[in-house]
C-alpha cells in the first residue's frame, strides 16, 4: 500500500506533436510534469529563420505521480499510454530527471583534448553535472557526454568541455549510453 502512494517519475507516450498541449494540461491539473525542450532554427517557406523549441524526445513526457494517478493520466486527451518495462510502468529516477533538466539549461562548447577518446568511461568533475558518470561518444567529430534512460531507450547528449572530465572505472551511479546511428 505504501508503494501506491509514493510519487515517482513515469514516462508517458503522447500523440504526435501533442507534447506541449499535454504538458500544459497536466500542469493545470496540478501534476508536476517535465517536457525537455531543445532550441533549433527552422527555415520557413519564405526563407525566414525562426528559433523554435521542440521536444528533445518526441512524443514522450515525464510526470511525477503515484501509481493510482497513472490511470487518470492515461485518460487525458493526447496521452496514448504509460510506457512499461516488463508490464510494469517504467519509473525514472529523480537523478535522471535532474540531469536532463541541467543538460537542457547548459550551452557549453567543447574544447579538443587528445587525452580522451571515444568510448572512454568518464566522470564529470566540475560544473552542474559534477559526479555523473558515462561514456564519451563522438558525433560528427565532436566529443559529447551522454545520459541514457535505458529502460525506455531514450538518450540525451550534451557538449561538454573536456577539462571538466576525468577517466574513471564504472561504479554504481554509471549512466548507460546507447547511441543509434
Amino acid at each position: 500500500m505504501k508503494e501506491i502512494k509514493k510519487k515517482n517519475w513515469y514516462v508517458f507516450y503522447t500523440s504526435p506533436r501533442a507534447e506541449k498541449k499535454v504538458n500544459e494540461y497536466l500542469l493545470s491539473l496540478g501534476y508536476e510534469s517535465f517536457l525537455p525542450l531543445k532550441s533549433e532554427f527552422k527555415i520557413w517557406r519564405n526563407r525566414q529563420r525562426k528559433l523554435i523549441k521542440s521536444p528533445l524526445f518526441p512524443s514522450y513526457i515525464f510526470v511525477l505521480a503515484t501509481r493510482n494517478d497513472i490511470f487518470d493520466i492515461n485518460r487525458i486527451y493526447g496521452i496514448c499510454y504509460c510506457v512499461t518495462c516488463a508490464g510494469v510502468p517504467a519509473v525514472i529516477s529523480g537523478n535522471d530527471i535532474m540531469s536532463l533538466k541541467i543538460m537542457q539549461e547548459m550551452d557549453v562548447e567543447i574544447l579538443r583534448n587528445n587525452e580522451f577518446s571515444s568510448g572512454d568511461k568518464i566522470r564529470i568533475i566540475d560544473g552542474p553535472l559534477c559526479g555523473y558518470e558515462g561514456i564519451l561518444i563522438e558525433i560528427k567529430g565532436k566529443k559529447k557526454f551522454g545520459v541514457s534512460i535505458s529502460c525506455v531507450n531514450l538518450t540525451a547528449v550534451v557538449d561538454l568541455n573536456t577539462s571538466k572530465m576525468e577517466k574513471c572505472d564504472i561504479s554504481n551511479n554509471f549512466r548507460e549510453v546507447i547511441i543509434f546511428k
